[in-house]
């Protein structure tokens, strides 16, 4: 009896000491869930990232290719199935380019076919090489109908740069070479139910981006943002409303804590009654400006963090992805996302997630890799850099954190 009564109570304890190591692991060191990468993933797998329910979208363009997951028990993201881009199209005979961009939505899946070096498929006068498509699919009940390409009145026009689903249409950027070296952009739309595509703002009236950063957008619910590269006098966006109204988003020049002039706005954000705008200064350094609505109507800046990047949110959380892009003049880049959270009159971070072998360095003028993304899931983060993709939770993040 007592030697019973003693393996009982060692059994007890060790049980007790378990509970307890995970409870610090659990507040302390985060676990990190790297979802698995498999033969033929290239080092862009990652490079765009979308999340709807249960299933979440990965974006691999130098594998030409989109992988599904499902959410299966215990909240575990299982590898489903690879979308293609569709046999005969300009992407497929390509080779890469197909899943640029993302985005998913109440089981519509928008892909961006994208890639500004294509040999032999060019639509415009060398040495501009570009192709550019957008593709829609539906995934529902474990299945995907077959992907279907948006098609476009006018000639000459290259999309899939990024796309954004808000209400029952979906948006997605173009552009085209009016003349070599002059290149004009707009933001397309179309019915996902009568398919008819319209124009929503940028050429033929002013381009909304340059040949140095593009436009980006995002939606919530019928409400779609953009951002706009050329918007007078420091750049900015067009919120475009739910009866189609067109309003602007200008900036003053009091929003910017940095001395140097902006150019436009590289990415943007709407969430609950906040606009995100990652603003690009003329010389390459990236601001990250909150804003909200005042009394009068106006836009207004509320706040501001020294980096930008990609942004998502969920709630008051917010994650920036920080990234390189074209024209930055550093010579190496560190990747990694910054955490915030939103409070009435300020942001406050409340970890900086830096990945280990984050180091980019730019050579012959070109970054060679594929920059970091993120993606709030609920209560864990979705982040990607370099070909990998993981998954941690969000809660009990540390003011400084390594992948």
């Amino acid at each position: 009896m007592k030697l019973t009564s003693r393996i009982k109570q060692i059994s007890l304890a060790l049980l007790v000491g378990y509970l307890l190591v995970l409870t610090v692991q659990q507040i302390f060191f985060p676990r990190l869930i790297y979802l698995s990468n498999q033969s033929g993933d290239s080092r862009k797998f990652g490079y765009a990232l979308a999340v709807d329910g249960n299933y979440l979208a990965i974006g691999d363009p130098g594998a030409n290719r989109v992988v599904l997951y499902h959410r299966g028990f215990r909240g575990r993201w299982r590898r489903m199935q690879n979308i293609l881009p569709p046999e005969g199209s300009s992407t497929a005979r390509a080779g890469l380019g197909f899943g640029y961009s993302l985005d998913l939505k109440d089981g519509i899946l928008a892909i961006g076919s994208y890639d500004t070096n294509i040999l032999g498929l060019s639509r415009i006068a060398p040495p501009n090489w570009y192709l550019g498509e957008v593709y829609v699919t539906t995934v529902r009940d474990h299945s995907i109908e077959p992907v279907r390409k948006i098609l476009l009145p006018d000639s000459g026009w290259i999309s899939g740069h990024s796309v954004a689903l808000y209400g029952k249409k979906l948006a997605f950027a173009a552009e085209k070479y009016t003349a070599p070296g002059d290149l004009v952009g707009t933001i397309l739309s179309t019915d996902l139910v009568g398919g008819v595509v319209e124009h929503l703002v940028g050429y033929p009236g002013p381009s909304i981006f340059t040949a140095r950063t593009r436009s980006s957008m995002d939606a919530k619910g019928d409400l779609l943002l953009i951002g706009d590269q050329n918007i007078q006098p420091f750049g900015g966006g067009h919120l475009v409303m739910a009866d189609g109204r067109i309003e602007p988003v200008i900036l003053s020049r009091t929003a910017f804590n940095s001395t140097d002039t902006p150019v436009g706005a590289s990415a943007i954000l709407i969430a609950n009654d906040v606009v995100v705008l990652g603003i690009v200064s003329e010389w390459n350094t990236q601001e990250t400006l909150f804003l909200r609505r005042s009394i009068s109507g106006q836009w207004v800046t509320f706040a501001t963090v020294s980096s930008g990047g990609l942004f998502d949110a969920n709630s008051s959380q917010f994650l920036i992805s920080v990234s390189p892009f074209r024209g930055m003049s550093e010579r190496k880049v560190q990747l990694g996302h910054i955490l915030v959270r939103v409070n009435k009159e300020d942001v406050v971070i409340q970890s900086k997630i830096r990945w280990r072998r984050g180091w980019i360095d730019w050579l012959n003028g070109k970054f060679n890799h594929c920059p970091t993304n993120g993606i709030i899931d609920e209560e864990r983060l979705l982040l990607s850099s370099q070909g990998r993709v993981v998954s941690v939770a969000s809660s009990n993040l540390p003011s400084s954190y390594w992948i």
